[in-house]
């Protein structure tokens, strides 16, 4: 009896999952798979691209966004309900940080089915971005640089601390305007932060050298250590053991970051 009690208990919570899913695909735009793998992707969310419309909309306006929704497991309520809290973390630190130019626009929130509609950027992540335009021009990349700086910046003055910098966090608009996304895993005062595995170059360590290390693949095209294994690369990171930048742009910089002796506000003064 207990046995059926489990599997019915079971079969209700993928029910009930299944139908939701139905529910959100109701808005769902026809896309192409590649467009839904150039988006930042986090464990505990799903991405949707579906047509959401502006609030003061011109005629026949519509705008593509990207619904993030929390991940479901119908067979672990614990894990499910974790997933969910990440959403509407996210959510919170959306609306604290306001009309921000340096993040995704938040287009809804849906308290009810834990979904974030975001702003669709169409040229996907930075680091997917470099490998498949390895010819970038460098006054790009001289942006990039200052966008990164100053978005950063302006989440410490909002008291936002990323927690996950990398590569995959930055976005890309089709005017290749760069955004920070991603904040699931961000430290808020007086709310909790859950976990994330970054990489052995992006580890939470203090903010300045992982964000170094994304400095270092915008500038050169390549990640930190690329020829290494990530066991290698952490290692030599825990050492204070960091790729030469003697013939980089903003070297100075980035060897100031992977010391740790900087705040956001002097590197972007530093790179003016």
């Amino acid at each position: 009896m207990w046995h059926l009690h489990s599997i019915l208990y079971r079969f209700s919570r993928l029910w009930n999952w299944i139908t939701g899913l139905l529910y959100r695909l109701r808005t769902v735009r026809s896309h192409s798979r590649s467009d839904l793998e150039q988006q930042s992707l986090s464990d505990p969310i799903e991405l949707v691209i579906a047509t959401k419309p502006p609030r003061n909309p011109p005629p026949n306006a519509r705008q593509v966004g990207i619904i993030k929704s929390p991940k479901p497991n119908p067979f672990n309520a614990v894990d499910e309900s974790a997933n969910r809290q990440a959403m509407r973390h996210e959510a919170l630190v959306y609306k604290r940080l306001g009309n921000c130019s340096h993040i995704p626009k938040l287009l809804e929130w849906d308290p009810e089915l834990c979904t974030i509609t975001l702003e669709h950027l169409a040229n996907g992540n930075l680091g997917d971005y470099l490998r498949e335009h390895p010819t970038v021009s460098e006054t790009t990349r001289q942006r990039w640089v200052q966008q990164a700086a100053k978005g950063l910046e302006a989440l410490h003055a909002a008291g936002v601390t990323h927690n996950d910098i990398a590569p995959r966090n930055f976005l890309l608009s089709d005017s290749l305007e760069l955004r920070i996304c991603d904040f699931a895993s961000s430290s808020v005062p007086g709310l909790p932060v859950s976990d994330v595995a970054p990489g052995a170059r992006y580890q939470r360590r203090p903010w300045p050298p992982r964000y170094s290390s994304v400095l270092y693949l915008i500038v050169s095209g390549v990640e930190p250590y690329s020829e290494l294994k990530e066991k290698e690369v952490e290692a030599r990171f825990e050492r204070g053991e960091f790729p030469t930048t003697r013939n980089l742009d903003y070297g100075e910089v980035i060897e100031r970051c992977w010391d740790g002796q900087t705040t956001a506000m002097e590197i972007v003064m530093a790179l003016s």
